[in-house]
């Protein structure tokens, strides 16, 4: 497109992805209008038609069956640009230069409002639009024209712009509770599951990440069916409720009590106007789809109705019930047409043939029924298993069922035959549920192990895993004596989050056996919930109650991660809130299921008295402030018998005091500061304030529409913070009973709430399973800790920048509608390790970004598609060709991996730096480094990404060679958005080369410069740590390498300039070989400067210029032009400016992107030049851990092995690196970034 016509769309066709629009569209032609438009934000930016226009994005959503556009750019109406003689436009009075701002009684914000109002309209029909003309508004009304033969070509693509309001982070959390149902789509694309906590998951079979949940608070839910077009989905539930709901936004269509009991089964009409549901009230009811309206009753059976489907005309109704009979009924007038006896028990399913001749039936005790439908006859009759079963089901075709019964294994038989096809095994405990997918080539399986899984119908290969990532949350809580939280969670997992740096410091399972008194390495026996943690005073103990058969009060040292002291206490609990420390850190309070209050003895190790007289749960406890008084609340969910509040003295043991106002069970309660008051919160939704000396109630504070699950005072005891099932943490005034503010946000039930020591912010943790920080001023959300199960974790701020472990933003996905993305797919621009740190240290980040994440997912990634997915085996190089297609975003940067390397990618890091060449290294500090890129923001505004790349149009192919190496071989594309801020999902395929392998060899290039031609930053071990490092690695690879192979260079000081080291890597890509190994390896200075990180060479005379720095992009295309699959590169550098949260953060940014766009391994240190120049043992420090990690040290090789690898070697560096320079009070963890695939570096001897 011209750069005069950027912006503008032609209002004439539009072929709007015709596969989604009505074919009765086109039957008359294509309406016309005749006007060539703009979007204002594109007009308004300089007031010219040939200005930059700002994109139409949109999502191409093969599942969307309309296209609902919305403005995805500034509002303020559509300019005309130019009016056709003689058009439709030109009759009803349209005029350059008139604004559009109403299409058919819609706001006209984008192009595609006007244009996708046109191409959904007939030739003939009206047109009314509402137009300012020179600051008038005018109503115009007109008649559009059949498109004209001529104006055809004139039309452009025009993608839909439809973004939904209904766009969030996206926690994998999966089924909390074992998986009832589960169902495919009529696509095939989508899952729909329920458990039994009145959840429904929804989920996205390509990329196995849950999309969204919907919670049900009014009904269980017991089945559940999509409508044909997936534009709808139905609920049935436990008490007869029936509810429609919008699968696109989650909207509520419609509910109605449809049945006196359970709806056992809901379908759907083809055309999806008519719902018929089955009900354990002995009926069948037929509805209007679209309005819920009951059409009419099949009444009849004399036992609950099981079993539901109609014939394949339609015309007919077949039902089952639990007195085994199977009836068949006119759809059109409800009236029973034949009885059909089966065989005596429960009949659960019950199918059509295609042909509609023949019906089946299936019930508990696994008969199979075939009869003929016209006549009644029984055709064939047998029976497939002995065993109940729960679950009967029949594929599409109806020559084949599914069986479960109650072990681990479903079965598939062949109906006519009685014959087992297949058996089915993976799920840990018992199915509950499978069913076909609409092609019946595809089974679905959910048990109690709360997992999905997909099988293969004619292999019995599991193909996916559908799982919950992250746990509940139970507790969260700050220390108060430095800036640590906690954060404990359904998976029995303690982890510990530094909350200025926004990292996980640690993350512990519980595994104590209860019986023994011993702590075990595996904790799958462990039958306890850890649903308490609380930190001592002092912040140096973390006191913990595990609930459950198995319970105990444990005292743990988070230093070490190890049980200080353990008493048992193994009564089940409710409460989050029943254990607690004494003031004086000698004490624990902890209450129980038991109905008693106990005081343990940390010094004695028992239990020091019990405090009777509760007749139910003990829920929440606590010590008065000055530890003489104990609090205790108690009460049982659904029970009446004692929801007081009681006042003990804890030297004697004696009732003081008993509180009595709340309805309900009673979940939390606490001490005001001055021990005056009580607060306290629970199932009647209601919070209570009580004078501790009257023993009276002073207040109710109500507004929570949920229970209140956490009460706790302000330090001042002027307000009190409460968490709640309503999903809400407010803020009170105590003074006026009033609410001050509500912290939105949680997704799911909130269990905790409190406050930081300064009281500046608060801390929640939810069932969402997220722990969120809010700024207590604003009520805004500052940032959420996600740990996951697998230990890897993840911390965002609302912005969307995050930081995580390596594998945690694989966890995190970003849904729009019913899109999902994962977080790693906005990894190159919003891993941002500093962004976090700063906004967590309350800094203003405004000028540091450069978009949003919601701004960023409005320009789509584009799609991949390879052309071919054959290739030679025997081919020593094979050609791979590929598709990228644009669905609304534009293409930008494309990359090529082989087996998980970059060999090919046309992006590029803008080249930004605006730095003095005169500033020196030590003034380039975190303040220097942040003024300069918010210098930058201010003046490249436009930029949105730190990449760019070659321009593409709507479809980029393309091919590209690739060496094949013996044995496996992957290859691999992804690419970005036109932006380049987005990427696509990864495609690959794979072949296997039958090659004869050769022998590797190992290529070592070692890189030290102590001495610069500015001689203030020379340095003191990185000559010797280059030496030492090529002389270890020479010696350990003997191992794996034929001496012979081994091939080491040192290039040192003077003779470390640019040109000889890129020299020497031009020189080794001419013989590197892709079976071949390299290690490259820097000792010397690095600096970061905006979106690269840079070497220093020998030849920096104090000026940055190109010269002398060899940079992020340099880096890139050396490693494509070495072929080695196996490469590793150490960088050990200097950062002269010093090394705060900002610069390590920064430097933990774009090393780890640069790792990522490799798909390498690299190992990194940044340290401050005082650091570099005390060294540790006659080496830095990184390279003397790296040196004891390479000679000989089993401590280097995982898992019992003896063989160190990449990864391994990677690990031991990290953690030897940080305890010993913590020891010495310099402290640094260095960056082992693993995107590469594992390798072995050499055998431990």
């Amino acid at each position: 497109m011209s750069k005069s016509s950027a912006g503008k769309s032609f209002v004439l066709l539009v072929i709007l992805l015709s596969i989604l629009l009505p074919q009765s569209l086109y039957a008359q032609g294509k309406a016309w209008l005749g006007a060539e438009v703009q979007s204002m934000s594109a007009a308004q930016a300089d007031g010219s038609p040939d200005s930059k226009s700002a994109k139409i994005a949109a999502i191409v959503r093969s599942r969307m069956r309309a296209v609902q556009p919305e403005s995805v750019t500034t509002p303020g109406g559509l300019r005309i640009v130019s009016v056709i003689k003689d058009s439709p436009a030109e009759k009803m009075g349209l005029q350059k230069d008139d604004i559009i701002i109403i299409v058919g009684g819609n706001k006209a914000n984008s192009p595609a409002d006007l244009i996708n109002y046109v191409a959904e309209s007939k030739p003939g029909q009206s047109i009314f639009l509402d137009v300012m003309r020179s600051g008038r508004r005018l109503s115009l009304a007109g008649r559009l024209d059949k498109m004209p033969e001529a104006a055809a070509p004139v039309a452009k693509k025009v993608f839909p712009t439809r973004i939904s309001d209904d766009t969030e982070i996206i926690v994998q959390t999966g089924n909390t509770s074992g998986v009832s149902r589960v169902i495919f789509s009529p696509s095939g694309k989508l899952l729909l599951s329920s458990a039994v906590a009145r959840t429904l998951n929804l989920w996205d079979v390509e990329t196995d990440k849950e999309i969204r949940s919907f919670s049900d608070t009014e009904d269980n839910i017991n089945t559940f069916a999509f409508s044909p077009d997936e534009a709808f989905f139905i609920t049935g539930g436990w008490n007869g409720l029936l509810k429609m709901r919008n699968l696109e936004t989650g909207a509520t269509i419609w509910t109605v009590k449809g049945h006196n009991d359970y709806v056992q089964r809901a379908v759907f009409s083809a055309d999806g106007k008519i719902l018929a549901t089955a009900s354990s009230d002995k009926t069948i009811k037929i509805r209007d789809a679209k309005t819920g309206k009951e059409i009419r009753t099949l009444a009849g059976s004399a036992e609950a109705v099981t079993g539901l489907t109609l014939s394949p005309d339609e015309k007919n109704i077949l039902s089952a019930s639990k007195d085994g009979l199977v009836r068949l009924w006119d759809a059109a007038t409800g009236g029973e047409i034949r009885v059909f006896q089966g065989k005596p028990g429960w009949t659960k399913a019950v199918a059509f043939s295609p042909d509609g001749k023949y019906i089946m039936a299936g019930n508990e005790k696994t008969n199979i029924t075939v009869w003929e439908t016209n006549t009644g006859r029984e055709v064939q009759s047998f029976s497939i298993a002995p065993d109940d079963v729960s679950r009967v089901v029949f594929s599409p075709d109806s020559r084949r069922v599914l069986t479960v019964g109650t072990n681990r294994v479903f079965h598939l038989w062949d109906v006519f035959s009685a014959r087992e096809i297949l058996n089915f095994t993976g799920h840990s405990i018992l199915i509950t549920d499978v069913s076909f997918s609409r092609d019946g080539q595809y089974i679905v399986s959910g048990g109690q192990d709360r997992m999905i899984k997909i099988w293969e119908a004619k292999t019995g290969i599991q193909l996916k895993t559908f799982t919950g990532k992250a746990s509940w949350i139970y507790a969260a809580s700050f220390s108060p004596a430095d800036a640590r939280a906690l954060s404990v969670s359904e998976d029995r997992s303690i982890k510990l989050w530094d909350t200025e740096t926004g990292k996980q410091i640690s993350s512990s399972r519980f595994r104590w056996i209860v019986d023994s008194r011993e702590e075990k390495e595996s904790y799958e026996y462990l039958k306890s919930i850890v649903k308490t943690a609380v930190f001592s005073s002092d912040g140096k103990s973390i006191l913990l109650r595990a609930e459950g058969e198995k319970g105990a009060i444990i005292i743990w040292d988070p230093a070490s991660g190890k049980v200080k002291q353990f008493f048992i206490d193994a009564k089940f609990l409710l409460g989050q809130n029943a254990v607690q420390f004494s003031p004086d850190n000698k004490l624990i309070i902890s209450g129980g299921g038991d109905k008693l209050v106990k005081i343990w003895d940390i010094a004695a190790g028992k239990e020091l008295k019990r405090f009777a007289g509760h007749e139910d749960d003990v829920n929440s406890v606590s010590f008065s402030p000055d530890g003489k008084y104990a609090l205790s609340a108690g009460g049982r969910t659904w029970s009446k018998k004692d929801n007081t509040i009681r006042l003990w003295e804890v030297a004697t043991g004696k009732e003081i005091k008993k509180f009595e106002g709340h309805t309900d069970a009673i979940f939390s309660a606490a001490f005001s500061p001055d021990g005056k008051y009580i607060v306290s919160g629970g199932l009647d939704r209601t919070i209570r304030l009580w004078d501790v000396a009257a023993g009276k109630e002073l207040k109710t504070l109500t507004g929570h529409t949920g229970t209140v699950s956490s009460v706790v005072f302000s330090r001042n005891g002027k307000r009190i913070l409460s968490a709640s099932g309503d999903y809400l943490v407010k803020l009170w005034d105590i003074a006026t009973g009033r609410e001050i503010k509500s912290f939105t946000g949680h997704s799911a039930w909130v269990n905790a709430a409190s406050f930081s020591p300064d009281e500046k912010r608060i801390i929640s943790g939810g069932f969402d399973a997220t722990t969120r920080i809010w700024d207590v001023a604003t009520g805004r959300e500052l940032a959420r800790f996600i740990g996951f199960n697998d230990g890897e974790w993840v911390v965002i701020i609302p912005e969307g920048y995050y930081n995580s472990s390596q594998s945690g933003h694989k966890h995190l996905s970003l849904r729009m509608g019913n899109s999902i993305f994962g977080i790693d797919q906005f990894y190159d621009v919003f891993y941002r390790p500093d962004i976090v740190a700063a906004k967590l240290k309350g800094e203003d980040i405004n000028d540091l970004i450069t978009l949003t994440i919601a701004e960023a997912i409005k320009n789509p990634p584009p799609e991949v598609q390879f052309n071919s997915t054959v290739f030679p085996a025997q081919a020593p190089r094979v050609r791979a060709c590929y598709r990228v297609s644009n669905t609304g975003g534009g293409i930008g940067e494309v990359r090529v991996f082989h087996n998980g390397k970059l060999v090919q990618s046309d992006g590029f890091y803008r080249d930004t730096a605006k730095t003095a060449p005169q500033t020196g290294l030590a003034s380039l500090n975190s303040k220097a480094i942040y003024a300069e890129m918010r210098s930058i923001k201010i003046q490249e505004k436009i930029e949105l990404s730190p990449i760019k790349s070659n321009p593409k149009g709507d479809v980029y192919e393309t091919c590209r060679e690739i060496d094949a190496v013996p044995g496996e071989n992957e290859i691999s594309v992804t690419a970005f958005n036109g932006s380049n801020t987005v990427q696509s999902l990864m495609k690959s395929v794979g072949f296997r080369s039958i090659l004869p392998p050769q022998e590797p060899h190992l290529y070592i290039l070692a890189v030290g410069i102590d001495k610069y031609q500015e001689q203030s930053i020379n340095l003191k071990y990185a000559r010797k740590d280059a030496g030492d490092i090529r002389n270890m690695l020479v010696r350990q690879s003997a191992g794996f390498y034929r001496p012979e192979n081994i091939h080491a260079e040192l290039i040192a000081d003077n003779d470390a300039s640019k040109k000889n080291i890129i020299g020497a890597i031009d020189a080794l890509a001419q013989l590197i070989k892709p079976g071949d190994g390299f290690i490259f390896f820097v000792a010397g200075h690095g600096v970061l400067l905006h979106n690269q990180y840079y070497m220093l060479t020998h030849d920096y005379q104090g000026k940055i210029d190109d010269l002398s720095l060899i940079s992020s992009n340099e880096i890139v295309e050396m490693s494509k032009k070495i072929k080695s699959l196996h490469q590793l590169l150490i960088f050990d550098t200097c950062h002269a400016g010093g090394v705060d949260f900002i610069v390590s953060g920064l430097y933990d940014a774009r090393i780890s992107v640069l790792a990522k766009k490799m798909g390498l391994h690299i190992y990194a240190s940044a340290n401050d030049k005082q650091t570099a120049l005390d060294g540790y043992k006659g080496n830095g420090l990184f390279t003397h851990t790296l040196l004891r990690g390479l000679n000989d040290n089993p401590q280097a090789a995982g898992g019992g092995s003896k063989e160190v690898t990449v990864i391994s070697l990677g690990a031991f560096t990290k953690k030897t690196t940080a305890d010993i320079s913590g020891q010495i009070g310099h402290s640094q963890t260095p960056l082992i970034i693993n995107f590469g695939k594992d390798y072995p570096l050499y055998q431990v001897k």
